[in-house]
Order: structure tokens, then sequence, then C-alpha cells
């Protein structure tokens, strides 16, 4: 099940386990957007942090600048992905990329690491490397394709 952390939640102790961007706090992550995960809220399988913007982030401060612009959002930015399960990191991304298209927003790309472990993850889930940035790389991944099948 794919499903969006409810608002009402303040607090929840599964953001600490965040292996990209451990030092993200609970609130700024809930201010910049959506939170998603797969499964439930007492056993997730997978979680990714977004952020609904008008343009593609090159760094985090890009997030806060883009956030409080006063442009429409028409990107869905995932800036970190992690899983508790195998292949729940890949089903999760097909989730948000369905969750993208049905909410009519333009694009989906990442705001990722400079690994090797961030680059295959992304390629092989059907992303093209976008742009590589100072400190990250930026993943785009098809809103037009047929989905993959997993």
């Amino acid at each position: 099940m794919f499903l969006t952390l409810p608002d009402n939640v303040i607090e929840w102790e599964k953001i600490n386990d965040d292996p990209v961007r451990p030092g993200l706090s609970f609130t700024w992550r809930k201010r910049m957007g959506p939170i998603f995960l797969r499964g439930t809220i007492d056993d997730p399988e997978a979680i990714v942090c977004t952020a609904m913007l008008p343009g593609v982030p090159t760094n985090m401060q890009d997030i806060v600048n883009f956030k409080y612009g006063e442009h429409e959002d028409t990107i869905v930015c995932a800036y970190t992905v992690w899983s508790y399960k195998p292949r729940a990191g890949r089903k999760i991304i097909f989730d948000l990329r369905e969750w993208t298209m049905d909410n009519k927003y333009d694009r989906l790309v990442t705001l990722s690491p400079q690994t090797d472990m961030a680059h295959k993850f992304h390629i092989n889930n059907g992303a093209w490397l976008l742009r590589e940035n100072k400190d990250s790389r930026n993943y785009e991944y098809d809103l037009q394709q047929l989905s993959l099948v997993f």
C-alpha cells in the first residue's frame, strides 16, 4: 500500500532511519512536501521524502529557495528514499511516478548523492542522469513511458 504520511502526524521515529539525509528534521521535511511510504505507518517497507517545486534543485538550499518563491510547482523532487525490505525502494519510486502523473505534475526528478549506489538505483529503475552538480546529481523519471513491470 502506497500512502501519504497524514498531516496530523507531528513526530515519526522512522525519519531517524534516513541514511541519505539524516540531519533533516521531521518538521522541515513536512514543510517541504509530502512524505510517502509503502506499507503501514508502524511497519513501512520504504519511505520517500519529496518537495513540490517550480525548478530542478542542485542542492538542499535550492529546495528551500524554490519552495518559498512565487512560482507554480510543476516538479516533484524526491530528495531522499530508503527501504526496509528488498525491492521496496524500487516499488515506492514507481508508486511515486504514478502519483506524480495522477496529480498532473510535469516532471519527477531526484536530488541524489554522488554515489555509485544512488546511480545504480535510479538507472536500474528507469531514470536517466539529468545533471551532475557540484555535490549532487539529478535523475529524471519518464512520465510518458509505460509502467515498468517489477
